[in-house]
């Protein structure tokens, strides 16, 4: 017996949208989310009931038969199919059209109260969403950094893009922050990306390089130079520690998105391993050590020295009384 859970409702065109509601390129794809309490709703197709698959919808299987799981997979480049993936079908609410189904996370199971099961999902819909960038043709880059601005929440709309020469451009944009793109071949979605604060700085704010399998991100913020390095670019716009940086590098208020990092550096300091015994653990409290100093200096650019050392001194006095004994 199936037991996907169905519920008709309105179509997917009729949905309430706002920001609260996840990042609006997203919706652009068919896709809502990641929700304030995680979550996503996607429109999707299924050929098994008559929908004809195409590369801008996450195409679903198996959604009417006994199987026990759904089957999620998208379309890219020149009709090529990506790996499947596959979910528990309790784990979703079915609605809409059945050529065209609207597929939304089910909140009443314990299968996304797994953060790996949430990270499944978040990195197949945002494969999805970067196959359709890697798209855009190599001559005319205003799609590329239209994405790429979109991705890091700059809605400064571009003024203007000059072709420096082939495969480079330099776009200004009406707020005066200039972008500028390199690509290796007309195929590269971007190989280096700069952000100026303006026409007169002489070094980039922000700096984005390909790092396979993933990408390099250099922010220079009033504070100093930090390196972070992510599996993918839309990784950017979830990590809160990025937002912070993004906003300290150009010159805007990192304050807003300062309690997430806060929250960050004090799960650090919980699972900080404050005595350790062996070698093992000493190289793990290295590296953890390591980690929360880089925090700390990157908390500089809204927090006084004397507010830092307080947190710190405050984490270590709680969180060094419960650590574990250690065994003979």
């Amino acid at each position: 017996m199936n037991n996907i859970k169905h519920n008709l409702v309105s179509n997917f065109s009729d949905f309430s949208y706002s920001l609260n509601e996840g990042n609006s390129y997203k919706k652009n794809f068919g896709i809502l989310g990641p929700f304030e309490k995680w979550g996503y709703k996607m429109k999707s197709c299924c050929p098994e009931m008559g929908g004809e698959p195409d590369s801008n919808s996450i195409v679903a299987s198996d959604v009417s038969s006994d199987l026990p799981n759904l089957c999620l997979k998208y379309i890219y480049g020149d009709a090529q199919e990506s790996d499947p993936i596959y979910f528990p079908k309790d784990a979703f609410v079915v609605s809409g059209d059945s050529k065209n189904p609207v597929i939304e996370t089910n909140s009443d199971v314990r299968f996304w109260d797994n953060e790996g099961n949430q990270s499944n999902l978040d990195e197949f819909i945002n494969s999805f969403i970067e196959s359709k960038h890697f798209q855009t043709p190599g001559d005319d880059a205003s799609g590329d950094i239209n994405t790429v601005l979109e991705i890091l929440g700059m809605d400064s709309p571009i003024g203007e893009i000059t072709k420096k020469k082939d495969l480079h451009w330099i776009a200004k944009l009406e707020d005066g922050t200039e972008v500028e793109l390199k690509k290796k071949d007309a195929e590269d979605f971007l190989n280096i990306l700069k952000i100026y604060l303006n026409s007169d700085s002489y070094s980039p704010e922000i700096e984005v390089y390909r790092d396979k399998p993933g990408f390099e991100t250099v922010f220079n913020t009033p504070r100093g130079k930090f390196i972070r390095k992510t599996g993918k670019l839309t990784d950017l716009a979830k990590d809160p520690v990025h937002q912070y940086l993004f906003n300290a590098s150009l010159k805007k208020d990192p304050s807003l998105y300062q309690e997430p990092v806060i929250n960050y550096l004090n799960s650090v300091l919980k699972s900080h391993d404050w005595k350790p015994g062996s070698s093992k653990q000493m190289d793990s409290f290295t590296e953890k050590g390591k980690e929360i100093d880089q925090l700390k200096k990157i908390l500089s650019n809204t927090l006084t020295e004397e507010n830092l050392d307080e947190l710190y001194a405050k984490a270590r006095e709680r969180y060094s009384i419960v650590s574990k004994p250690r065994g003979n």
